[in-house]
């Protein structure tokens, strides 16, 4: 898998070298990533990182409704120690969620000037990663069960919408943008309705309040829900086909390094989960909490999805501007 990781950013580079595909070249202006919206982004960042640590400094404690003291699933599926006292639990696991309220401001704050039609679908895709980033929080703070199922929903939702967004760009080619807007927002709508239709169902079962069905470190070592590991450690693979189609369709491969990596950081950042997952198996790293918080994979993998989802963004912002140089 790490070799895999590895070998993923090649593929865009040799659709340049072999195929003749062009490439953009890297103009953050030109993307809408100005210098004023990182400042805001990476503001907003601190202020939100600077009232969790003022909270948990000052001994605020989730409620008892929320079930907060259910961890058995919680221990099953990471590795991170908890701080049983605290607001925030595990240290790495919930302040690495910091990018994704980095990544949502960001993509907001990227909308200024846009006259792209992708204009009010990419606000919600920003307000969306600014939820999923207080959901994932919460979750990974409080280990409250309840909390799994929406961070769930929001994160599945998220990554589709992400893998869509780019996917859509090549329907220009047949709709234009316009239509390719519209597509889009409505595929995002179903993903939206069907990831909160799977929450809701695990919310009234309760199926992962008190552990997992199956410990994960026993699923595809010893005959346990094979199919079901192998469909989750197949997922990288529409990484590449996503980006792939509107490469395709327009001949080029956009932004040719920030799709490298993207790609590196999503597939270095997913071998990193499925190692955590199903290798180790919710074993305990060391009990130092700031030690234990930077050996995370859970906060690695937070950090590498993050800058993967935000190097995705920008490069389909980069086929856009393909698109409208072609006319679509």
């Amino acid at each position: 898998m790490t070799l895999g990781a590895a070998l993923v950013p090649l593929v865009p580079w040799l659709l340049v070298r072999i195929l003749g595909f062009s490439q953009s070249t890297l103009d953050f202006e030109a993307l809408g990533c100005s210098a004023d919206g990182v400042r805001v982004a990476a503001f907003c960042t601190a202020a939100a990182v600077a009232a969790v640590a003022f909270a948990d400094a000052a001994g605020v404690r989730w409620p008892k409704a929320m079930g907060a003291e259910l961890t058995r699933t919680y221990e099953e599926l990471f590795c991170e120690p908890a701080r049983p006292h605290g607001f925030v639990r595990h240290l790495g696991n919930a302040y690495s969620n910091a990018i994704y309220v980095f990544e949502g401001v960001l993509f907001l704050a990227c909308q200024r000037g846009n006259t792209s039609p992708f204009c009010l679908p990419d606000v919600a895709l920003g307000v969306l990663a600014v939820v999923h980033a207080v959901a994932s929080f919460v979750w990974h703070a409080s280990n409250a069960p309840k909390s799994h199922y929406v961070d769930l929903a929001l994160m599945n939702t998220l990554i589709q919408c992400i893998f869509v967004r780019g996917g859509c760009t090549a329907l220009s080619v047949l709709l234009g943008l316009r239509g390719a807007a519209v597509c889009f927002s409505l595929i995002a709508l179903a993903s939206a309705v069907c990831n909160t239709q799977h929450a809701v169902m695990l919310w009234s079962t309760g199926l992962l309040d008190d552990g997992c069905p199956v410990p994960c470190k026993e699923i595809g070592f010893r005959g346990k829900g094979v199919t079901t590991a192998a469909l989750f450690v197949g997922r990288p693979i529409g990484c590449i086909l996503m980006p792939a189609i509107p490469m395709c369709c327009l001949r080029s491969v956009g932004c040719l390094p920030i799709l490298q990596l993207t790609l590196a950081a999503f597939a270095l950042g997913f071998a990193i989960c499925v190692f955590e997952r199903y290798a180790l198996g919710g074993v305990e790293l060391p009990k130092s909490p700031w030690l234990a918080a930077m050996l995370s994979p859970t906060a690695i993998m937070h950090v590498l999805s993050g800058a993967a989802l935000i190097g995705s963004y920008f490069h389909c912002r980069s086929q856009d501007l393909v698109a409208t140089q072609m006319g679509l």
